[in-house]
């Protein structure tokens, strides 16, 4: 993990960038969950973007805000693509977790993916899908699909104490 820091009048900002793996190509939701799936289990949310080339290769990956248990506001359009027009990427998945579990899309999820599906178009950088992760799941906007991580497909429902 690579981490930048930058002082801006007094105050600290760390970005932090991952290398990925050469040779990863995601060319599903599945796949990128199946990728992703240490981050589904985070405490709160996490908004991450994976930067693509022109084969879907992940350049780098960088996470670009935390919230807290139910939100992960403050979103800046502008530093989802910042990195992306830096590196050269020709698409972006912009990945975040639900760490209630859930993958249902809030209505803030909607806009802001509206909002960066936008920005996207004017910048010329594909918006490849927009998921969100949880232990129990995903959800893909663009294929308008719920799916189940691999480790929980195959669980029965627990049993209730008496």
């Amino acid at each position: 993990m690579h981490k930048f820091k930058t002082k801006y009048q007094g105050i600290q900002l760390l970005s932090v960038r991952e290398s990925a793996e050469p040779g990863i190509s995601l060319s599903s939701p599945k796949a990128v969950c199946e990728y992703m799936k240490a981050e589904a289990s985070a405490d709160r949310e996490i908004f991450w973007i994976l930067h693509l080339n022109h084969q879907n290769r992940i350049i780098h990956k960088e996470m670009a805000a935390m919230g807290t248990v139910d939100r992960c506001s403050g979103m800046d359009i502008k530093m989802i693509f910042r990195c992306a027009v830096i590196s050269g990427s020709v698409s972006i998945m912009t990945v975040h977790n639900h760490p209630s579990g859930s993958a249902k899309p809030s209505k803030e999820d909607k806009k802001l993916w509206m909002m960066i599906g936008l920005a996207g178009d004017l910048l010329g950088i594909n918006v490849m899908d927009n998921l969100i992760i949880s232990p129990n799941g995903f959800y893909s906007q663009k294929e308008g699909e719920y799916g189940l991580n691999k480790a929980t497909q195959n669980l029965k429902p627990r049993k209730k104490a008496v």
